[in-house]
This record gives structure tokens, C-alpha cells and sequence, in this order.
């Protein structure tokens, strides 16, 4: 005000996670109605990851899957994202979906778990030559990967 005092702060607690802060500036040499909507161009692919495991920790596994969906499109070239998209759609019953993803993260980085669970969805999809390829894909890549090695054994 004219003699210089401020007002207090207001929470912003629906505007980010608990462990983020939003700051969002008072003054504006703008006309009232300057602002009509707040973008969140401070999203990117990291924090959509973040945000989808928090949910699909909390259980809400729904929206997980749409952070998710979000950080793949904000960058299709986030393995961990591919791959955290796809245990969700592998969750939800979604295995063709889920394939594809674990496709594409095993595409942007040959890790063992990647390969592993692309088996797991390919054996739900009875796709077993396929599961089995994959499966011993994982394990070339790492020979200690207990889960896919107990994934193989099942298949034969």
C-alpha cells in the first residue's frame, strides 16, 4: 500500500506438490483483467514423472497413467517415462499399449528391465517365442536379473 506494506502470503496448495513451491508475482503494471489464465510452462517431462509415481505409489493408478501420458508427450525420448508409462498400462490391462512403450524405452536404452518387462506383457499377449526372445534378451544384457531368468523358466 502506499505506506509499504506488503500483504501476507497466500498458499498456493492445489497449485503444486507439497514438496514444490509456486510463486506467482503480486505486482503487475497490468490492467485487472491482464491474466486470464496461468500456464504451467514449468512442467516438463521430469515433473510429470515425478508427479505420475507419486500417484501410482498413492495407488491412483488412472492418473498416474495421464502424467505419464503427459511427460511422454512433453518427451518421447524419456526412456524412464516409456517405461513408466508402460507398467501402468501393463497394470491397467492396457498390453498391447504397454508393449509399445517398453518397446520404445528398450529402443532409447538397452537396460535389463526394459527388456524384461516387454517379455512379461509379450507372455500375457501369448506371444511366447517373442516373450522368450525378450527374456533372454534381459539377460545378456544383465546375467543376474533373477525376474527374468524365473520369467524364462516358466515358459519352458
Amino acid at each position: 500500500d502506499e505506506a509499504g506494506n506488503d500483504s501476507p502470503p497466500v498458499v498456493l496448495d492445489r497449485l503444486t506438490a507439497p514438496d514444490r513451491a509456486a510463486n506467482i508475482p503480486e505486482v503487475v503494471n497490468a490492467a485487472p483483467d491482464a491474466i486470464a489464465t496461468i500456464a504451467e510452462r514449468f512442467m516438463d517431462d521430469l515433473n510429470y514423472v515425478r508427479a505420475g509415481t507419486d500417484l501410482f505409489t498413492a495407488g491412483d493408478v488412472a492418473r498416474a497413467e495421464e502424467m505419464f501420458r503427459r511427460a511422454v508427450q512433453a518427451n518421447a525420448t524419456n526412456d524412464i517415462a516409456q517405461f513408466c508409462l508402460g507398467n501402468t498400462l501393463a497394470m491397467r490391462g492396457k498390453c498391447a499399449e504397454a508393449l509399445t512403450a517398453f518397446t520404445r524405452a528398450e529402443e532409447l536404452v538397452a537396460r535389463d528391465i526394459y527388456a524384461c518387462r516387454r517379455g512379461q506383457v509379450l507372455r500375457e499377449l501369448n506371444r511366447l517365442p517373442e516373450a522368450r526372445a525378450a527374456l533372454e534378451r534381459a539377460l545378456r544384457i544383465n546375467p543376474q536379473n533373477a525376474e527374468a531368468r524365473r520369467e524364462l523358466e516358466q515358459l519352458r
